[in-house]
């Protein structure tokens, strides 16, 4: 039993993804515009998830939990999310993100190692 919206066919698939952002949320609209309102929801709650431990984490460094000034910059910085978020299309926006952390992990397991020789070379010392 086959149709025009065979979902099993490799060639239909590729001509329905080809070129889009968020290739699952196409596919989950060909199968049902409320499946794929679902997946959105879980795509916004995972995107949430991510940013908001982040955020809250980024302006802790600054400023203690709970003060104005913490309040002020969590705001700006969320602000300044959103409008990168509205400017960037997702691939891009996720191409950033991903090479940034990359280098920032980098960057915090040297220091990582870096400290950790630090302290072998004090223990040494004494």
């Amino acid at each position: 039993m086959t149709s025009d919206n065979s979902y099993i066919s490799g060639a239909r698939v590729d001509e329905v993804v080809a070129g889009t952002e968020i290739p699952m949320l196409v596919l989950a609209n060909e199968i049902s515009p409320v499946l794929a309102s679902g997946f959105s929801l879980i795509i916004l709650a995972g995107i949430f998830t991510t940013a908001v431990p982040l955020l809250w984490t980024v302006s802790q460094r600054f400023f203690a939990d709970g003060t104005p000034t913490f309040k002020r910059l969590t705001v700006v910085l969320a602000a300044v999310g959103t409008l990168i978020g509205l400017v960037l299309p997702f691939s891009q926006m996720v191409n950033v993100v991903y090479v940034i952390n990359g280098y920032v992990g980098i960057l915090l397991l040297v220091m990582m190692l870096l400290k950790t020789v630090l302290r072998l070379v004090r223990r040494q010392e004494i």
